[in-house]
């Protein structure tokens, strides 16, 4: 074919297509977990970003979640640099006033400035509901900061339910070793928090 009729063709169908536009970065894309969000009036029966979000805004909170009959499960498996080293307390299940602390110090943590509006947009905040357990994480943003898991239940009954909450130090660490870790950790929620509270 003559380059003569080539060019008439080509110019007969027009320019091309303009390739797609590449997508906003991952921090700036609306949460696919939308679809996930309960109806007003419904149970909550999966961790999302967005629960996260509404936590730290304090539209829901974090004691909304706690069932004091249960209480929570704490872990601290976070180190500290030498000139401050302190023996980590052991795991614990915490009900009544030490409940109360708790849920109330994790409230103001989540909704501080560099809490879950910070990871979120550091790309640094994570909610997983498979595997079991649900699971919302905010990954350590540098060394001798501890990452924030916070561990849920689904009670048929209430929906989300807050199980355990977990420090870890994460950072650096590879992720064999953090999901072994987090595995063991979990299953000790488990345990502790199989009696309740009396």
């Amino acid at each position: 074919m003559r380059p003569s009729v080539l060019l008439l063709l080509l110019s007969a169908c027009g320019s091309p297509a303009k390739p797609p536009s590449p997508s906003a970065p991952l921090a700036a894309q609306p949460q696919a977990d939308a679809e996930q969000e309960p109806k007003p009036g419904d149970k909550r029966m999966v961790v999302t970003q967005a629960m996260m979000l509404a936590i730290a805004a304090k539209t829901q909170t974090l004691a909304s979640f706690v069932d004091a009959k249960r209480g929570v499960v704490f872990i601290d498996d976070s180190a500290t640099p030498d000139e401050d080293a302190r023996q980590p307390e052991a795991p614990s299940l915490k009900c009544g006033a030490q409940l109360t602390a708790l849920v109330d110090q994790f409230q103001t943590k989540i909704s501080a400035d560099d809490g879950v509006k910070a990871a979120r947009e550091e790309g640094r905040l994570r909610c997983s509901n498979k595997p079991a357990p649900p699971v919302c994480t905010l990954a350590a943003p540098m060394e001798w900061s501890p990452a924030l898991h916070l561990v849920f239940g689904v009670d048929p009954a209430r929906g989300v339910v807050l199980r355990g909450i977990v420090l870890n130090d994460e950072a650096g660490v590879n992720s064999d070793s953090v999901e072994k870790t987090n595995a063991a950790e979990f299953a000790t929620i488990e345990t502790l928090g199989a009696k309740g509270c009396r």
